[in-house]
């Protein structure tokens, strides 16, 4: 089983642009940009899986 090792520093980072985006623009707004986060993880993950195999 993969443990994910890093900082939440990122991810409460991300949280707080896409709550500033929510407020200040659009809710699509903050539901893009937590895709470009779901998907920058999700790549990060796959490519750090990759590295172990």
């Amino acid at each position: 089983m993969p443990v994910l090792r890093g900082s939440l520093l990122p991810i409460l980072l991300w949280t707080g642009v896409a709550c500033f985006a929510y407020f200040a623009y659009h809710p699509v707004a903050a539901m893009v940009l937590g895709g470009l986060f779901a998907l920058s993880f999700v790549v990060g993950f796959g490519l750090r899986r990759r590295e172990l195999e």
